[in-house]
């Protein structure tokens, strides 16, 4: 642990010329920490009131799933759960979920609100929900970069015609170390465009332009799509 003086960045004004920081560090082998960030953009009052980590339970990773109980000013608590895998998870002895990501809002202790991420079970109460789908998956077979305008990825299996997913984020999973997901601007016959948002990633050879490209995503990787859902209790 060490204590340092920091120069916070001179372009935001109202900010001092130091701040004091504190540096930790965990050291040994075979140590593991999670680290769960709320985000509080507020101007000129704070509207959180508190955050408390709420016990998941679940066969998985134990740092893979994270369930936090954020506290509003004026009394709405919000229960999110966010798993790395879609995972089934008990929360709080109180809510059961199998997803990728789910939020619950209790005003005055009631349920409100219910958002779903890649979902195929949730259950709290009296409420149950069991989509019909959790997410389009599949494999990629083949990738037309001819029109830069117009990318496009053939999928296996392709989306349904008429899918509702322009607009919607579609995530190709391989080993390269970048981010892989693309906004869907629209739905082909045999996959999906990105529009003029290209997928290539470079030359082939940098001494030799018509050696081809390499590419983010590649005849192989495997694609997913999430699926939503929302839930508004008027009461």
């Amino acid at each position: 642990m060490a204590l340092a003086s920091a120069q916070p960045p001179p372009n935001k004004p109202g900010n001092p010329k130091s701040l004091r920081k504190l540096i930790q560090s965990r050291l040994g082998e075979n140590m593991e920490s999670q680290f769960v960030t709320v985000l509080e953009p507020y101007d000129p009052v704070p509207f959180i009131s508190s955050v408390e980590r709420l016990e998941a339970v679940h066969l998985g990773d134990e740092n893979s799933v994270a369930a936090v109980a954020v506290t509003m000013a004026d009394g709405t608590t919000d229960i999110i759960i966010s798993c790395e895998e879609p995972t089934p998870v008990t929360v709080d002895e109180s809510i059961e979920f199998t997803g990728r990501f789910a939020l619950l809002r209790l005003r005055h202790g009631r349920p409100a609100m219910v958002r779903l991420a890649e979902a195929s079970v949730f259950r709290y109460g009296h409420i149950e929900i069991v989509p019909e789908r959790a997410a389009y998956t599949g494999t990629v077979i083949s990738v037309d970069v001819s029109d830069p305008h117009d990318n496009r990825i053939q999928l296996d299996p392709p989306l349904p015609p008429g899918a509702p997913l322009a607009g919607r984020a579609i995530h190709f999973h391989n080993d390269l170390p970048l981010d892989t997901s693309f906004e869907i601007a629209w739905v082909t016959p045999e996959g999906i465009s990105t529009g003029d948002i290209t997928v290539i990633n470079g030359f082939k050879d940098a001494a030799d332009y018509t050696a081809g490209y390499t590419y983010v995503v590649n005849p192989g990787d495997t694609y997913t799509i999430p699926c939503e859902v929302s839930l508004d209790i008027v009461r």
